[in-house]
């Protein structure tokens, strides 16, 4: 999700504010991500100001931002309204890379039609947001390559309806705001194609699972790193009992993440080499991808941006002494996702430090402050946002910054990570 950027109180500077929500496929592959904006980093989103935000979006996803950047080569979803769509802002942005998504409450009149149809004969993909039937609307529905339908709002019947209808008019089919295994497996059965919401980061709810033992050497693995004196001996043990897990390590350290000029052959040897705070830090990166092997990718990434976003957040916060504390809040933060259950059971088995366990499970102490500004960004709740950084007195173009180098972070780490698992 993205706001536009806002004018800071009695400041010149125009400050920056930008965040964004995935769009899954029915395979759970990211396709794109929807770039949502706001009047101003206090104002809620309004339609008086809707013209002027749209135009602010497309212009500082262009030219401050990167749609590249924002959306991973993946499409920008992003809303227009009458006028940003009759000025033909979208021709600002390359056909391939954007979907054309029209706002609620957009009449179907001559013109509207006149440059939808138009933007159809360029090559553009045309989406109706927040669908609900209505007899008048026909003529865009005949246009639109996606229909967007509102999880929140609809009824089981209502969606079992649509899901019907776009079936048989070779419609795609999109659910907004699925925030359950059980509504993301009730869109699947109705027909819908794609997802956005948040229940990826959520359990999925099914029978319970037995670790297999790789999994459960990483946990055992990653207890153990957590603990306030660690014994190296137990480290480099677990990792041998599991010979996968013996030559995955290896072969990550030794991955062009860290370009060393030797190869590493012995935990003790990367001990020397990054030291302890650094190899729990990096083999509870390992840890995080080897047990989201069979999870999408983007749940990884969204962790590997988290955990960056934390650590580049305390060090503003002056909390520097507890870099890898926030590092790690971050990446355990949907781990409840990638295993399928609870965090709080996790979180004892992982033995995690009182300060880590209470940010991640109540969000208190100056470490679930940084997670909880964390989550607000990532959610474009805005007043939270500029509420808890002025809290930790925080500056709010240090947000922007440090959120935009967790984005491209996690995406050279994601790549390098992945490559060194396989």
């Amino acid at each position: 999700m993205a706001a536009p950027c806002a004018n800071a109180l009695a400041s010149p500077v125009r400050e920056c504010f930008i965040a964004r929500q995935p769009i899954f496929d029915s395979g759970r592959h990211v396709i794109g991500y929807e770039l949502l904006f706001r009047s101003s980093a206090r104002d809620h989103f309004n339609h008086h100001d809707g013209d002027a935000a749209s135009s602010q979006l497309v212009s500082d996803a262009l030219s401050v931002f990167g749609i590249r950047l924002l959306t991973a080569g993946c499409k920008a979803f992003i809303n227009f309204t009458r006028q940003g769509l009759l000025q033909g802002h979208a021709y600002l942005l390359p056909a391939a890379q954007v979907v054309v998504e029209l706002l609620e409450g957009i009449e179907p009149d001559r013109e509207v039609l006149q440059a939808c149809r138009q933007l159809k004969r360029d090559g553009y993909t045309l989406a109706l947001d927040d669908f609900q039937y209505n007899p008048k609307l026909e003529p865009l529905v005949e246009l639109a390559d996606i229909i967007k339908i509102d999880f929140r709002l609809a009824t089981p019947e209502q969606g079992r309806r649509l899901g019907q209808q776009a079936a048989s008019s070779q419609r795609i089919l999109l659910a907004e705001k699925v925030e359950t295994w059980q509504e993301y497996q009730e869109a699947l059965a109705w027909g819908y194609q794609y997802f956005q919401g948040f229940f990826f980061c959520r359990p999925e709810l099914l029978a319970s699972k037995e670790l297999l033992p790789s999994r459960l050497a990483v946990l055992r693995l990653l207890a153990e790193l957590n603990r306030a004196d660690v014994d190296l001996e137990s480290v480099e043990r677990i990792i041998k009992q599991d010979p996968p897990l013996s030559l995955k390590v290896i072969a990550y350290l030794n991955s062009a993440l860290f370009g060393w000029q030797y190869h590493v052959t012995s935990i003790w040897r990367a001990v020397v080499l990054l030291g302890l705070n650094n190899l729990r830090r990096w083999i509870s990166l390992f840890a995080m991808a080897s047990l989201a092997t069979d999870r999408p990718q983007e749940l990884f990434r969204t962790c590997l941006v988290r955990a960056r976003f934390c650590e580049l957040l305390g060090r503003q916060a002056g909390l520097e002494t507890q870099e890898l504390d926030l590092f790690l809040i971050g990446l355990l933060s949907s781990i409840d996702a990638i295993l399928g259950q609870p965090l709080e059971e996790l979180l004892e088995r992982l033995a995690v430090a009182d300060d880590v366990h209470q940010a991640l499970m109540s969000g208190r102490g100056p470490l679930g402050r940084i997670y909880a500004l964390v989550q607000a960004y990532e959610q474009g709740d805005w007043d939270n946002v500029l509420a808890t950084a002025s809290a930790l007195e925080l500056a709010d173009g240090g947000l922007v910054e440090a959120y935009l180098e967790a984005l491209q972070w996690a995406a050279d780490t994601s790549l390098q990570v992945h490559q060194a698992c396989l």
